[in-house]
């Protein structure tokens, strides 16, 4: 599983318009001064793409991924990824191939995910306190 980020770090976005390995867009392949934002994708092995960007770009291309459908787990409705939040569990662990669950923002406090989310905080409480009575 990748892992996507965004972020307009002065240091990472600095850091990466150095490297050669980066992809500028047109605007900062011009000028460099204009550097704004960054998108990383990074597997399990280390960086895969790196892109810096202007600010006119970086704001694109933001909107762009905020507007991709993502399909709401609960109620099976294609919604924009700004609808959408990524749920994960407490021992949730990406390296094992668990993949977060996308629940939209009308299914957040339905009581099929607020069971969901009792349930999680019950499981780790149970975890807790047997960590907590190996302990003695």
């Amino acid at each position: 599983m990748n892992i996507c980020r965004y972020t307009t770090n002065v240091v990472a976005v600095r850091c990466w318009l150095g490297d050669d390995r980066s992809d500028l867009c047109e605007h900062v392949t011009a000028d460099s001064s204009c550097a704004h934002g960054l998108y990383s994708e990074d597997d399990s092995f280390g960086p895969l793409i790196r892109s810096v960007m202007c600010k006119q770009c970086y704001e694109a291309a933001i909107q762009e991924r905020d507007s991709e459908l993502t399909r709401c787990h609960d109620c099976g409705k294609d919604l924009p990824l700004r609808d959408v939040f990524p749920w994960r569990w407490y021992d949730f662990y990406a390296a094992q191939g668990d993949e977060p669950l996308h629940i939209c923002n009308s299914c957040w406090d339905k009581p099929k995910h607020v069971a969901r989310m009792r349930k999680d905080d019950e499981a780790r409480a149970r975890e807790d306190s047997w960590y907590e009575s190996s302990d003695d």
